[in-house]
């Protein structure tokens, strides 16, 4: 985040984005986690290790039934 910024942000389980999908009248047809750079293993241990068990950023790809 820069200086100045606010991020405001909701949490909902992946059970929970596809069942409205569906319900609604979409098919998820693609999935993508964000995963850290390697590099940050060594830079950046501890955000690394969380990173890599706790994803923080997801992108869906769904289509309409």
């Amino acid at each position: 985040m820069l200086e100045g910024m606010e991020l405001e942000s909701f949490h909902h389980t992946f059970e929970d984005i596809f069942l409205n999908l569906n319900k609604t009248g979409f098919l998820v047809d693609n999935l993508k986690e964000a995963k850290p750079d390697p590099i940050l293993s060594k830079t950046q241990p501890d955000f690394y290790e969380f990173t890599s068990k706790y994803p923080t950023f997801a992108a869906i790809r769904a289509v309409a039934l």
